[in-house]
């Protein structure tokens, strides 16, 4: 707050000014200048906050923060595509259910071999992806898709890319399992199996695709023709 010493001192400077002027515009300027003087700086209008340059300048860094941010996570998006393949037990049917009753008299024949407890197994692989799941993904190993009893054959096979001019994913039969690929897989690739087997199969993924996320379901309940009452 102004001293009086200073309130003295502004008086004089203009005092000077007002004794120029008329008697009543002497009065008038005098309190108006003294009225300045001795006005606290307390009294000062309140600044909004939203007129504050101090609101605005850390506003304008949180922004800047986030579009960093977002801008990262981005670029790692783009970087590393989710790719995943989903791989399902879509039925299993035994050819001799044990509940028709059907003894020693019935035998299931394949190519003049006869099959102890015949299964037949459909397997699905679709992938869902950002982008399309690379032959280089393979890493040259084929993904193993292993049964864990005898294969007998593959009955049918399907593959649906979603778009034309990609070939079929190669597919080898083994002792116990099949291979499929290196392949090029789209983005929304669909293939299906059906397996003939010796036994009653447990399905068993083997190997990996690099930054390729395998799922494996549950299977499905297991197809059985009902026993006639």
């Amino acid at each position: 707050m102004p001293t009086l010493d200073s309130a003295r001192t502004t008086d004089h400077v203009y005092q000077l000014v007002i004794n120029r002027s008329s008697p009543s515009d002497q009065v008038a300027a005098t309190a108006a200048t003294r009225a300045a003087v001795r006005t606290p700086l307390s009294q000062a209008p309140p600044v909004d906050w939203y007129a504050s340059g101090t609101f605005w300048a850390i506003a304008a860094v949180a922004v800047a923060v986030i579009a960093i941010a977002v801008g990262t996570w981005s670029a790692f998006r783009s970087a590393n595509p989710r790719r995943h393949l989903h791989i399902t037990e879509d039925s299993l049917v035994s050819l001799l259910p044990s509940g028709l009753g059907l003894g020693d008299d019935v035998e299931v024949h394949r190519r003049g071999k006869v099959l102890s407890n015949p299964h037949v197994i459909t397997v699905s692989l679709v992938s869902r992806s950002a982008r399309d799941i690379p032959r280089a993904a393979f890493d040259g190993t084929p993904l193993t898709l292993d049964f864990g009893v005898p294969v007998i054959g593959l009955l049918e096979q399907w593959s649906d890319p979603g778009r034309a001019a990609v070939c079929k994913p190669s597919v080898t039969v083994t002792a116990t399992a099949l291979t499929i690929g290196p392949a090029l897989l789209t983005r929304s690739h669909e293939l299906r199996y059906t397996v003939l087997v010796d036994g009653e199969p447990n399905l068993a993924i083997q190997g990996e695709l690099a930054d390729v996320h395998i799922h494996t379901k549950p299977p499905r309940p297991r197809m059985t023709p009902a026993a006639s009452c």
